[in-house]
């Protein structure tokens, strides 16, 4: 994600290259820079929040586990987890001449906390109570190109924008997350800004033919570190004395 916020003269080139019918992709963080001046025409406003679940995460409250998403786009319609670990909510409202599809939300559990000093963190009044957008899709069809001749059809040009309020999803870190599909969705992210509509037919990989990660208990844990520790030196120990005592 951004660590400062972005000069005029840099918001107004991406500006240029979204209304000529290019394609971006934005990861936000939490609290960070939130990119306001440049969303703003595309009716995208991040809040300056942290997303907490306290019933629905993965270990905990910051590390929100998201199952609701948009069925019918191409980029979510086949996910069913998704693990973003530190996220901002987006409020989302409607332009003229654009269409925004919220792609995934967190649960009614979850909240944006805006004040990160008090704890316990506890829903308060300035925060946003979920379900929270926290990734969108924005596409806009500009005017047709002028055609040389008539006979051709005319093509007219999509500008498409996603945003994520979540900057940890595209890094190894996160894409390496087993048995959810942070992977797959970051993948069907970029084959829709590309317009690659046969990768998109290819279903992502089920999250139960993952691999799965191996929990140890506390118990478990204190034999494996002993029997590496006491176990293997025993047995070289051992197996020195045993060669010793047939020499003799």
């Amino acid at each position: 994600g951004p660590k400062s916020m972005l000069l005029p003269s840099e918001e107004e080139a991406i500006q240029k290259y979204l209304n000529a019918g290019g394609r971006v992709l934005i990861f936000l963080e939490p609290m960070g820079p939130d990119l306001k001046t440049l969303l703003a025409p595309w009716g995208v406003s991040p809040r300056n929040d942290l997303v907490l679940d306290e019933r629905q995460n993965a270990g905990s409250p910051a590390a929100v586990a998201v199952t609701e998403f948009d069925s019918n786009h191409p980029t979510t319609k086949q996910l069913r987890l998704v693990i973003l670990d530190g996220a901002r909510s987006l409020n989302v409202s409607s332009v003229k001449g654009a269409t925004a599809v919220h792609l995934m939300k967190t649960s009614k559990y979850s909240w944006g906390e805006t004040d990160l000093k008090t704890s316990p963190a506890r829903p308060g009044d300035k925060d946003a109570r979920g379900p929270l957008t926290v990734a969108v899709a924005v596409t806009k069809e500009l005017g047709a190109e002028p055609q040389q001749s008539s006979e051709v059809p005319q093509s007219k040009k999509v500008s498409r924008l996603v945003v994520v309020g979540n900057s940890s999803l595209p890094t190894n870190q996160g894409l390496q997350i087993l048995g959810v599909d942070n992977l797959a969705f970051f993948s069907m992210l970029m084959n829709w800004l590309v317009e690659d509509e046969m990768l998109l037919d290819i279903p992502p990989k089920p999250s139960e033919e993952y691999s799965s990660p191996v929990v140890l208990t506390s118990a478990q844990r204190r034999f494996v570190v002993l029997v590496n520790w006491l176990g293997v030196p025993l047995c070289v120990l051992a197996a020195g004395i045993a060669v010793w005592w047939r020499r003799r």
